[in-house]
């Protein structure tokens, strides 16, 4: 019986500022660590989302305004850079899967996960279901501001290491880590406003920019992250990072440390 193989790479036909192209002309290369050490990525493109929430009570008309809608600041990769990040992402939900089970906590962290084949419906019955059971139940509710934004890049890298078993990273995946930490990016709306498009006809693009149209335009516009912290919400790599970030505050929350203990920063 054929071992059932696993879907890493996603074809999207977004433009951005290289060309569109199907991962099968690329997997060699992605694969060869090499190549990803002297591997150039390119700046993410950036914009503000707004999801926009129909409370029970203004659906029911029992209320007239609506909540303020939640924004959020998305960034994304070009094709190639994609394509990186969906294979290194893989390599690491690999082994963080496999962490998770040793420790424990496979049924307790279930945000991006790739082995479980479930969505946030099934999550939320089974929750349900459990708490249905129960005689006497305390339920937390809490949020992180800004989790990606916030997540500190030495301790990321220390957890990153951890993980993979290495004193230091190995130079392609320093590479990627690099790309995702001290990244780079354009903003869209200045994109739009300099092509004179609208989002529908920029959508329809086969490159935004050609490599010395691209090299013209970022000049002056091109912005960086500078700070010892965040990586952008929005790329194939980010969501299996930031569950690597925490792998150690789930496995010791903190009312399971003794009060002579110190607590690193998660």
């Amino acid at each position: 019986m054929k071992k059932k193989q696993v879907k890493i790479f996603k074809y999207k036909k977004y433009p951005h500022f290289d060309e569109k192209v199907h991962w099968k002309y690329l997997v060699d290369k992605i694969r060869n660590p090499k190549f990803i050490m002297g591997h150039a990525f390119y700046p993410f493109i950036r914009y503000c989302q707004a999801m926009q929430k129909y409370p029970k009570k203004y659906i029911s008309g029992m209320r007239t305004k609506r909540d303020e809608p939640k924004t959020r600041i998305i960034m994304y990769s070009a094709h190639i850079d994609r394509y990186i990040y969906e294979y290194y992402s893989h390599i690491i939900n690999t082994k963080y899967n496999k962490k998770i089970r040793q420790l424990g906590i496979n049924k307790c962290a279930v945000a991006y996960r790739t082995n479980l084949g479930k969505s946030n419906i099934n999550f939320a019955k089974e929750a349900f279901c459990f708490l249905r059971s129960c005689t006497d139940a305390l339920v937390i509710i809490g949020d992180f501001t800004k989790y990606f934004d916030c997540i500190d890049h030495k301790y990321l890298k220390h957890q990153l290491c951890s993980l993979l078993g290495e004193q230091k990273l190995p130079e392609d995946f320093y590479a990627v880590f690099r790309s995702v930490t001290k990244f780079s990016y354009l903003e869209l709306d200045e994109i739009l406003k300099f092509k004179k498009l609208k989002k529908a006809e920029f959508n329809q693009l086969d490159r935004v920019f050609t490599p010395i149209e691209l090299r013209n335009y970022k000049q002056g516009r091109i912005l960086y992250n500078k700070n010892t912290y965040g990586i952008p919400q929005g790329s194939a790599i980010s969501a299996c990072l930031s569950n690597v970030y925490l792998i150690k505050s789930l496995s010791q929350p903190p009312w399971n440390l003794k009060k002579s203990e110190n607590v690193e920063r998660a």
